[in-house]
């Protein structure tokens, strides 16, 4: 848990850091006048495709996230399963099989835990699991068949479970997908960089070099009554036209 607080914590600090940095690169260029680029419609196309290569990338994680999730519980609850039907044996005829299958299912656990912290291999895990069956057979004279056939459907579960955890585990999702993605941020920050941005940009300085806080400003603009005006002139010479006529 503290480890992924920590990983949580260092992606907050990654990205504050880098929009401080993106920051102040655009002041220093805003300033030494390197802005050379004009604001037109390839931003927003541009802007537009990083969006969609994220969105793409997030929705094929995601689906891997949420089923990472589910699978050690439901790993853990096959496993158990098989635990229980290993015990109930031990109890009611005291064979020995059956207890040297529970400290085989113990030693099985402790591996696949191990496994989980990339301690162990996969390879090695599969061919533990491979030798359930022995016990299995072991087991087929005390309890009845279809328990034993649901015992082998759990370690088919069980396998299937630890395979498509090493998939998602192992496999890369699509990574000229995330390099396609990496291009069009460099080129979206380069480009929000060097661009001009009139006059938001020239008046947040000018009064940031002037002491004056922006919510001092509050002329209000003339424009919308002069627009009334000349409306409101507009419409009184038809009406003299009209009257006229």
């Amino acid at each position: 848990m503290n480890r992924i607080l920590a990983k949580r914590r260092a992606i907050l600090l990654n990205t504050i850091l880098t929009v401080m940095v993106v920051m102040g690169i655009k002041l220093a260029v805003h300033l030494l006048g390197w802005e050379v680029i004009s604001l037109n419609p390839l931003f927003s196309g541009i802007v537009a495709a990083n969006v969609f290569l994220m969105g793409f990338l997030l929705s094929g994680v995601l689906a891997d996230y949420k089923e990472s999730e589910r699978l050690p519980g439901e790993l853990a609850a096959s496993i158990e399963t098989i635990a229980d039907e290993a015990a109930a044996v031990y109890e009611t005829k005291r064979a020995e099989v059956a207890k040297q299958f529970l400290v085989y299912l113990l030693g099985l656990t402790i591996s696949i835990k191990n496994w989980l912290y990339k301690k162990e291999r996969t390879r090695s895990i599969i061919s533990a699991l491979g030798d359930m069956g022995h016990h299995f057979t072991n087991l087929e004279g005390l309890t009845q068949a279809n328990f034993i056939a649901r015992l082998k459907r759990e370690q088919s579960n069980i396998r299937r479970m630890l395979i498509r955890i090493h998939t998602v585990r192992e496999t890369s999702f699509i990574p000229s997908g995330y390099i396609i993605a990496h291009v069009t941020t460099m080129l979206l920050l380069a480009g929000l960089v060097l661009v001009k941005i009139d006059p938001f940009l020239r008046v947040v300085v000018l009064r940031w070099r002037d002491n004056i806080p922006a919510a001092v400003s509050r002329t209000p603009d003339p424009r919308p009554r002069q627009s009334l005006r000349l409306l409101q002139g507009r419409l009184s010479r038809r009406c003299i036209t009209k009257t006229a006529r």
